[in-house]
Order: structure tokens, then sequence, then C-alpha cells
């Protein structure tokens, strides 16, 4: 059995609300893992591993800060730039 990394910060709290209707079944399949680890993460029993907050992160749209429960913004903001001319394929 693993030892639970209590190096980790982690939010059991957030990562139920990120899931909003999605359910431990859908979430196990899109990062690889069984449903008893989901469950485990939402009830606390297990601190997930860095890489697993970043996957769960991609898979549910949010910042991987946010999941781990520290104050930032729930959604990461990506910027958009318009192209630059240098940009444009030459005909």
């Amino acid at each position: 059995m693993e030892v639970p990394n209590k190096d980790i910060v982690f939010s059991p709290s957030r990562l139920q609300e990120a899931m909003g209707g999605m359910s431990m079944v859908d979430l196990a399949e899109k990062l690889g893992c069984a449903k008893s680890n989901i469950s485990m993460y939402l009830s606390g029993q297990r601190n997930p591993t860095k890489m697993t907050i970043q996957l769960m992160a991609v898979c549910l749209n949010v910042n991987p800060a946010w999941l781990m429960g520290l104050d930032v913004p729930k959604y990461l903001c990506l910027l958009y730039t318009s192209p630059s001319p240098r940009d444009k394929r030459q005909s």
C-alpha cells in the first residue's frame, strides 16, 4: 500500500467541485486509474501525486494550483494575441 504524501497540498472539496456532474468512473477512465483512487482522493484518505494533480487539472479544465487549494483563480486564462504579419504564409 502506498504511503500518503503529506508534502503535497490537495483539496478534495475542490476536486468534487471541479468534477461537477462527472462520475468517479469517468474521471478514473480519463486519468487511467482505478475508481477507488478517485474515491480515496475525494475522501481525503489519499493524496494524488503532483503528476496526477496536473492530469486532473487538464481533464477538468481547472488551474492545478487551485485544485491544490491555493488562493488562485479557478481557471487558467489563456491570452490571445493577434498573429504577427510575419506569421502569414507567403504565397
